[in-house]
């Protein structure tokens, strides 16, 4: 029996997503630790204090990234530097998505957590760790960085 032939309907391709056509690399700097694995998402340890950098765009973007905090009791803190912003993040527990203001022409975020994860549970390993970072990305989406903000006050209100 010869193949059935359908129609398909036609149009135009999709918009790529406001956030994918702005999308710029991001780079990690120093207080960045090599490329570790947890399950098959990579992430890199920060110790107190690390640089993330980009290349300078004349426009307003937004930093994304997912940050791992090691305490339960809200009393660890990440606060974001960049440019002449500053803007201070308690964290909860676990992987939590952030997005960032980062102003015209700037080309560096520098996050800085305000206490390290004790070294007695991870004996052995020399480094000082602060919070676990992971998937990078820099827009120019104003609307997707809104829902991100929306979403992270969701979670500091529950």
């Amino acid at each position: 029996m010869p193949p059935i032939a359908l129609p398909m309907a036609l149009g135009p391709p999709a918009a790529k997503a406001a956030f994918l056509a702005t999308s710029a690399p991001v780079h990690f700097g120093e207080g960045f630790y090599p490329e570790e694995r947890e399950g098959s998402d990579p992430f890199r340890w920060m110790s107190s204090r690390g640089r993330l950098h980009f290349d300078p765009h004349p426009l307003e973007r937004y930093l994304e990234l997912q940050v791992f905090c090691q305490f339960g009791d809200l009393s660890q803190t990440l606060t974001a530097h960049a440019d002449t912003a500053s803007e201070e993040l308690s964290l909860v527990h676990g992987w939590w998505s952030l997005s960032l203001p980062v102003s015209a022409g700037a080309d560096a975020v520098v996050l800085e957590a305000n206490k390290l994860f004790p070294p007695a549970y991870y004996p052995g390993d020399t480094r000082q760790l602060g919070v676990r970072v992971r998937r990078l990305r820099l827009n120019a989406d104003p609307v997707r960085h809104l829902f991100e903000r929306l979403g992270m006050a969701q979670i500091a209100l529950s």
